[in-house]
């Protein structure tokens, strides 16, 4: 096995692979400006086994005081912020956001990202931070 970064002639082969595993997510648009790398893992024959799409996509963090606004207000002020990051973001090329919500308020204010805003739960997200050497061994 080996790895290289993925050429336009390599993009149906992905579509078709997408296509295949089964799973009900949408398949990124690989010729967006909005992909910063497509990563390849091939076997000896030249044959696509595996694929990494790396995407830019917009993490949204909400800073609010707990307690010092009314639920009223902060509603208010959560539906300004939300429309000016739209704004700002969206001619950019950004179309997917992401909100990590706290356990400790996911179950009230997710309702209210849902109802008010038009986000939708996804999956569970996992992260990495300070990505620079090779993984542990488990």
């Amino acid at each position: 096995m080996n790895t290289r970064t993925a050429r336009p002639e390599d993009f149906d082969a992905l579509r078709k692979i997408h296509a295949q595993s089964g799973l009900d997510f949408p398949m990124p648009d690989l010729d967006s400006p909005m992909i910063e790398g497509i990563e390849l893992v091939i076997d000896e024959n030249g044959e696509i086994m595996l694929a990494a799409v790396a995407q830019r996509a917009a993490e949204i963090y909400l800073l609010a005081p707990a307690g010092h606004v009314h639920p009223v207000v902060k509603m208010e002020g959560i539906r300004l912020l939300h429309s000016g990051l739209r704004d700002k973001l969206a001619p950019k090329g950004y179309k997917e956001f992401f909100a990590f919500v706290h356990p400790a308020v996911e179950r009230s204010f997710g309702r209210h990202l849902r109802k008010w805003f038009g986000w939708e739960r996804t999956w569970a997200a996992w992260r990495i931070v300070d990505w620079k050497g090779e993984p542990k061994d488990a």
